[in-house]
């Protein structure tokens, strides 16, 4: 079981989720629905560079996406930040299935914290 932390920059508008250890199904989405009810999530960085998603199959990963289709909303952004090759792998299978789900966020994946920050602070004008 992996540990999640939250930090909001209000100044910013930047939420970010910094996870550590082993990531288990449905984890992230269970933290970020509890979350979600006292803050907004437009712009979310998920930093996983401490953390490990080898646990997660490609069930786990759609039945996710599937699972926060319904909560994700044209104009927000989310950033995954990955350290390990095995990790920003399984991220690329998860983005590839909000592109078949239509997820409507934009979402994009880093090895680079300072470049997922910089992407996410973009004006959202810049990205169309």
């Amino acid at each position: 079981m992996s540990e999640i932390c939250a930090s909001v920059d209000g100044e910013i508008g930047l939420t970010t989720f910094t996870v550590s250890g082993k990531v288990m199904p449905g984890e992230l989405n269970s933290y970020a629905d509890a979350y979600r009810e006292n803050q907004s999530l437009k712009k979310v960085l998920w930093d996983i560079r401490d953390g490990d998603m080898s646990s997660l199959d490609a069930r786990a990963l759609r039945e996710g996406v599937q699972r926060a289709r319904g909560r994700n909303k044209a104009g927000e952004k989310k950033a995954f930040v990955f350290s390990r090759d095995v990790d920003f792998g399984i991220g690329r299978m998860m983005s590839a299935y909000c592109g078949i789900e239509g997820y409507q966020s934009s979402i994009k994946l880093f090895r680079d914290v300072n470049n997922a920050i910089a992407w996410l602070t973009e004006s959202i004008a810049q990205d169309s």
